[in-house]
């Protein structure tokens, strides 16, 4: 296991925006008034849709919180994902913003677990 710190950079910041800067950069390269081919935003609506339900099955069967955290934020690229696979602005804008708050949410969330290990076992 990574330090608290590196796990809530690495999950809440690295790991989501790298992929999905990559996928919302390739939205910029197509020609203005020329938008994907509709299989390409198929293809990504699917690996968002098996993203999410993959990453909730594996985090519904964790049963360290770090761990679990991990998985959901699988689970949460899904939704990401998909937003992007939409190939509306509107689903795009719904993708970006939803990174941004991940990495909010996320980061606080594996703070968590750091401080619940260092409580005595009774007053947990």
């Amino acid at each position: 296991m990574r330090p608290t710190p590196v796990s809530a950079l690495l999950h809440s910041a690295c790991y989501v925006t790298a992929g999905v800067y990559l996928i919302a950069r390739m939205y910029s390269f197509s020609v203005p008034g020329i938008h994907w081919p509709m299989a390409w935003n198929t293809l990504i609506m699917i690996i968002g849709c098996i993203t999410m339900v993959v990453g909730a099955l594996f985090a519904i069967k964790q049963t360290d919180l770090k761990r679990l955290l991990a998985f959901s934020t699988i689970s949460q690229l899904g939704y990401i994902i998909a937003g992007l696979g939409l190939g509306t602005s509107f689903g795009v804008a719904a993708a970006l913003f939803y990174c941004f708050s991940h990495g909010l949410f996320k980061g606080l969330y594996f703070c968590v677990p750091a401080r619940c290990s260092k409580l005595p076992a009774h007053a947990i």
